[in-house]
């Protein structure tokens, strides 16, 4: 009789051990299918994004850079904190300037960089759809030194980069 009870926790245990390891091996694949699937859509979304920088220009005071995005992917572009706006260029000494732009909504000020207008902006206001343009003005501080050229580089969070060079 003891034999019987002793095989049948035996039984039991070993049934356990196996749902158990099934179990594990059931998330542990599911976890890998959506890890892949966070994988694809990532890298979809970056073969879809693809943006170009045109028509720079300085203000007169050397210290206000406009420019034009232009969105040349299939998907649409949100111009908030996701993008880095890099200005390097020199300064009235000489020394190189090399400063990250910080994105605010309207009227930047030194340092800042916003979108004063999109167009033609019908599909969604405030976001930059597959070939609208967007004019980014831009302040930089210190001013840019004269008859000196400077380079703006712009990326998006899906991975798209373009630059321009501008002059001062």
């Amino acid at each position: 009789m003891s034999t019987v009870v002793a095989g049948s926790l035996f039984i039991v245990l070993l049934m356990v051990v196996i749902f158990s390891s099934l179990s594990v091996g059931i998330k542990t694949q599911y976890g890998f299918a959506v890890a892949y699937q966070t994988a694809e859509e990532k890298s979809t979304g970056i073969r879809n994004t693809a943006i170009s920088l045109a028509g720079s220009a300085m203000s007169q005071s050397n210290s206000q850079i406009n420019a034009n995005l232009t969105n040349t992917g299939a998907k649409p572009i949100r111009l908030y904190k996701g993008v880095d706006v890099i200005v390097d260029y020199k300064r009235a000494n000489g020394d190189l300037v090399k400063t990250r732009l910080t994105y605010v909504s309207s009227n930047p000020a030194a340092g800042q960089w916003s979108v004063a207008s999109i167009t033609p902006n019908q599909y969604n206001p405030g976001v930059l759809d597959p070939q609208e343009v967007a004019n980014l003005e831009m302040h930089i501080n210190p001013p840019i030194k004269n008859s000196t050229t400077g380079v703006l580089r712009v990326g998006t969070d899906a991975g798209a980069v373009a630059q321009v060079f501008f002059y001062g």
